[in-house]
C-alpha cells in the first residue's frame, strides 16, 4: 500500500520536476547565449546603426563602454556628437550637449528608426527569467526555444520568445511581445564573427511590426575587451565633462 502511494506521488510529481529541469537548462543556455553577445564584462564597441525610414536611409555612429552592468553610449555622428547615454544597473538616463542635466528615459523608448534605448545598452538577458523550454528547428536549423519573461516593467520588452542553435548556442531570433501580449519587434541575430579567440554577435537586424515593419540594421564594427574602464565614466554628475572629452 505504502509502495502504491509513493508511485502515485511520483508519477504526480515526475511532469513538475522535469519543468523545473528543463527551466534550469534553459536557464545555463541563456548565460551560454550571453557570452556570443557580451563576450567580456568589460568591453568596448563601435556601433554602426542604419535605418530606412519614410526620409530615407539615415547612419549613425556609437562609442559604447561596457563595464557589467553600467554602459556609457557616446553619440558620434557630427550632429549629434556630445550626446550621452548612461545606464547603471535598472537606471537609463540621456544627456545631451546643450544641457545641463541629465534625463531620465526608459529602454524601451526609441532611439533611432526600429531600435531602443535598451538594445544597444543591455546585451545580456539578466533582466528576464526562463519561464520554459522547447527543443525545435528554426529555419530547418535545430534549436532550443526559450520563452522568457521580463523580472519587472523597467525591462526593455516584457515578453521574449528566443530560439539558440543547439550546436553553437549562438542566438538566432528574438520574437518580443508588449505587456498586452501583441507582437512587437522581431530581432535577428544576422553576423558573427571571431574577436580575440570568441564567437560574437556582430550584426542584428530589427524588424519593428508597430511601425509598418520598419528595418534597422546595428553593425558592431568593431569590439575589444578592456581591462578596466574610468570609474568616472559612469558616474551622472561627470557627464558633461565627459561628454567634452570623448565626443571632441
Amino acid at each position: 500500500m505504502i509502495y502504491r502511494i509513493k508511485c502515485c506521488l511520483l508519477l504526480l510529481l515526475w511532469p513538475a520536476f522535469l519543468a523545473a529541469q528543463s527551466i534550469e537548462e534553459g536557464a545555463a543556455l541563456l548565460r551560454e547565449a550571453e557570452l556570443k553577445r557580451q563576450p567580456w564584462p568589460v568591453m568596448t564597441s563601435v556601433i554602426q546603426l542604419d535605418d530606412n525610414g519614410p526620409a530615407g536611409h539615415s547612419t549613425h555612429l556609437y562609442h559604447v563602454f561596457y563595464n557589467a552592468d553600467k554602459v556609457l553610449l557616446a553619440y558620434m555622428s557630427p550632429a549629434e556628437s556630445g550626446n550621452l547615454l548612461l545606464m547603471v544597473k535598472d537606471g537609463l538616463w540621456f544627456y545631451t550637449k546643450d544641457t545641463r542635466m541629465p534625463t531620465r528615459i526608459t529602454p524601451m523608448q526609441k532611439m533611432s528608426g526600429s531600435v531602443s534605448y535598451g538594445d544597444l545598452t543591455n546585451l545580456s538577458w539578466k533582466d528576464y527569467v526562463v519561464t520554459a523550454m522547447e527543443n525545435t528547428t528554426y529555419e530547418n536549423t535545430a534549436a532550443h526555444l526559450l520563452h522568457l519573461a521580463a523580472k519587472n516593467k523597467s525591462a526593455t520588452y516584457q515578453k521574449v520568445d528566443l530560439w539558440i542553435n543547439k550546436a553553437n548556442k549562438r542566438p538566432i531570433t528574438a520574437v518580443s511581445y508588449l505587456l498586452s501580449g501583441k507582437k512587437y519587434k522581431t530581432i535577428r541575430y544576422t553576423k558573427y564573427n571571431i574577436s580575440e579567440g570568441k564567437d560574437v554577435n556582430t550584426q542584428i537586424l530589427f524588424t519593428d511590426h508597430f511601425n509598418k515593419d520598419r528595418e534597422s540594421t546595428v553593425d558592431f564594427v568593431k569590439i575589444k575587451s578592456e581591462q578596466q574602464l574610468p570609474n568616472r565614466y559612469f558616474i551622472k554628475t561627470a557627464l558633461p565633462e565627459i561628454s567634452n572629452e570623448i565626443c571632441k
